[in-house]
């Protein structure tokens, strides 16, 4: 496991996918929250939090329970265009930056 310094150095930028509950199907404040905490632990870059998808014919009995119980929504709600823009504006910024250096 790499050390914050080595981490930043890398200029590593963490996501996470999710939600499926809602109506409409959104992410409110506290869904990055962990994400964020883990960013900051870890000091990368940044966290970004993109829909996910959930397909019940790929889960376990267990997990289509939890599923039932949070009255999740079937469907994928990734947002590909945001996803490229993302690791689009990364590449960039790695390009910019020095090896080796951190950048702020």
């Amino acid at each position: 496991m790499n050390s914050p310094a080595t981490t930043r150095s890398s200029s590593a930028g963490l996501f996470s996918s999710g939600p499926i509950v809602g109506e409409p199907v959104t992410a409110g404040p506290s869904d990055a929250v962990k994400g964020d905490a883990i960013a900051k632990t870890l000091d990368a870059r940044e966290h970004r939090l993109f829909g996910g998808k959930l397909d019940r014919s790929e889960l376990n009995w267990c997990e289509k329970i939890a599923v039932r119980c949070a009255h999740a929504h079937e469907g994928d709600y990734r947002d590909w265009t945001a996803i490229d823009e993302w690791t689009a504006t990364i590449a960039h910024e790695l390009r910019r930056t020095p090896a080796g250096s951190a950048s702020s």
